[in-house]
Formats: structure tokens, sequence, C-alpha cells
């Protein structure tokens, strides 16, 4: 599953996804190792985690689908960072057993990495999809139909996988987030 050489194309996306999200991460203090050192506290008492639950999250795979990605050249596929329809070249095709290889063994492995590590307070209520308007890059990815009005149930973070060819990136793999809930931000 080799790709290109590494090519960042984050401004780009970045300035189609939206809103930006702050990640602030401290820097080592003089006489420190390079290595960061992370610091949680807890309370003394018996319930310090009380309310907090390993992270459920939920994957779409309605554009992980032969109908969307590219299986042979000069297909046309849809590019889903502007939702225009793309040619699809020797780079863009989804080989063989990577369709199986992202959904059985890459995806649940990250999940996995990320559940067995993040606690929070989980969500009461359906967490909510909101409609993205265009030209936002999370416009062109497939909302699944029976989760849109009512929200998804037992979730606290929503993971849409596509696969599809570009009109502009050298990089084929990206992430946005798409949207951020208001009450738990996140």
């Amino acid at each position: 599953m080799a790709g290109p050489a590494y090519a960042c194309n984050y401004d780009e996306i970045k300035e189609k996804s939206g809103p930006p999200v702050v990640v602030v991460r401290e820097l080592p203090k003089k006489g420190e190792g390079a290595w960061q050192a992370y610091t949680v506290s807890t309370s003394n008492k018996e319930n310090s985690n009380e309310g907090w639950e390993p992270l459920r999250i939920k994957v779409s795979y309605e554009d992980l689908k032969s109908d969307k990605y590219c299986v042979k050249e000069k297909e046309k596929r849809m590019d889903f960072l502007n939702g225009e329809s793309a040619d699809c070249h020797a780079h863009d095709i989804m080989l063989r057993g990577k369709e199986e290889a992202i959904k059985n063994e890459i995806l649940p492995k990250a999940i996995k990495l990320h559940t067995d590590r993040l606690l929070v307070q989980r969500m009461k209520t359906p967490l909510q999809v909101p409609k993205f308007s265009k030209p936002s890059v999370c416009s062109h990815f497939t909302i699944p139909g029976d989760r849109a009005p009512y929200g998804v149930e037992n979730a606290d973070f929503l993971l849409y996988v596509a696969a599809g060819p570009s009109k502009k990136l050298t990089s084929f793999t990206w992430a946005v987030t798409c949207a951020i809930d208001d009450q738990s931000k996140r």
C-alpha cells in the first residue's frame, strides 16, 4: 500500500473546510529533552473517573464503494475536495484488497488505538449531523439517509471515509474537521 512521495496540500484543504480548530502543545523548556511530557491530574476521590467512558467512534463507508472510487484508468469519478468530476489515473486506482484492508485492518486498528486511550463524557442525545453547504469540502460526502434527520445514536465521533481521484492534489490522503458540537466542543 505504498503511495507517492509526501506532498502537503493542507492550505488548499483548510481553505475549503471552514473555521479553524486550535490545538496547543507545550514546547520543551530549557534543559529538558526533546520528548514531550503529558501530565494527567486526578483527584484523590475514589470516583475521580466517574462519568468518563471510552470514546465511541462510528464510521460511514458510504463513499468507499466501487461506484465512487477508481477501478480503471480514464473513468470519471467525483473529486471529494471540490465535488467535480475528475479523470482516473493509474495512481488513483483502488487496487484489489485495499478497500478490505482499509475497512477490516487499518481503520479498526486506528479506531481501537483511540478508543482504548481516550475517555469522554458521553453524549446523552444522538449526535446531530449538520447539513453542510457548498462549497464546503464536507458537503461532498454522503450522509447516510437513516442518520441525517434523527442524529447518530451511541456515537461521540463520526468518521466519513471516501476514496476518489483528485484534479489538483498531489497528496492522495487528507482529512478535515467538518463539525464541532456546540455543547461538548468536540
